[in-house]
């Protein structure tokens, strides 16, 4: 349906209108493409694995106790 339209919509055009057409129909393409390709890179290049930083992290002994500060709130 949307090609038999755009047909009836070229028919009508000029030879230059028409190639400036099919030159943004190509550009779509392209760009679809490219946006296929970039979405499939990175989804790879940022894929995290977990235990990335063994030993670099630590958590005080104390980190569950509420502070002294916050009594009164309690």
């Amino acid at each position: 349906m949307a090609f038999d339209m755009l047909v009836k919509e070229a028919e009508s055009m000029t030879e230059d209108q028409v190639m400036q057409l099919l030159t943004f129909a190509r550009f779509l393409k392209s760009e679809a493409q490219n946006r296929r390709e970039t979405a499939e890179t990175s989804s790879q290049k940022h894929r995290r694995t977990p235990g990335g930083m063994p030993g670099n992290l630590w958590m005080a002994d104390d980190f569950d106790e509420t502070p002294d500060c916050f009594a009164e709130y309690m």
